[in-house]
């Protein structure tokens, strides 16, 4: 028998065929099960809790429950909803996730799928995420909010007077 390994957030799983129809038919079966899995193995052991990325801790911070709360929130809302995203990156988050952090109905049709803002935003199956435009974006706009202080800070030349 042929074995396939599929890497998963909860672990690998393993399916084992003869034919290309046996594969075909257990994929298929697959991703319904993965998520039931899924579901019961983040109840067991919630994901652990993310931290905000250096110098955004001003910007954003993630509850005890895993949980996005912006203490900032830009006024447009592709750039509120770049800023869920970025929390989130390198994940890939729900239309419903970034509606709930921004209290914001159908933001999917409203923001992200606008046609001046197709070039920030990439869906991947039914999420989303930022593409290379839409990361540096969220990076130039929030740079004016960023702590500093994990920047490395230019060193003063030393003395070569001998002293």
């Amino acid at each position: 028998m042929t074995e396939a390994r599929i890497r998963t957030g909860f672990g690998e799983v393993c399916i084992t065929f003869q034919t290309e129809d046996e594969l075909t038919k257990a994929l298929q079966d697959l991703e319904q099960q993965a998520k039931a899995i899924q579901q019961v193995a983040d109840r067991i052991a919630p994901p652990p809790s993310r931290s905000p990325k250096p110098g955004y801790e001003n910007v954003y911070r993630f509850s005890q429950t895993g949980d996005l709360e912006l203490l900032l929130l830009p006024e447009r809302q592709n750039e509120a909803a770049a800023l869920v995203l970025y929390a989130y990156h390198p994940d890939l988050v729900s239309s419903v996730e970034i509606e709930r952090v921004l209290g914001l109905n159908e933001v999917a049709r409203r923001v992200l799928a606008q046609g001046p803002n197709k070039d920030y935003f990439q869906k991947v199956d039914d999420k989303y995420g930022l593409t290379f435009n839409g990361l540096r974006m969220i990076i130039e706009r929030m740079k004016p909010y960023i702590s500093t202080s994990t920047e490395p800070q230019p060193k003063e030349p030393e003395s070569t007077d001998g002293e």
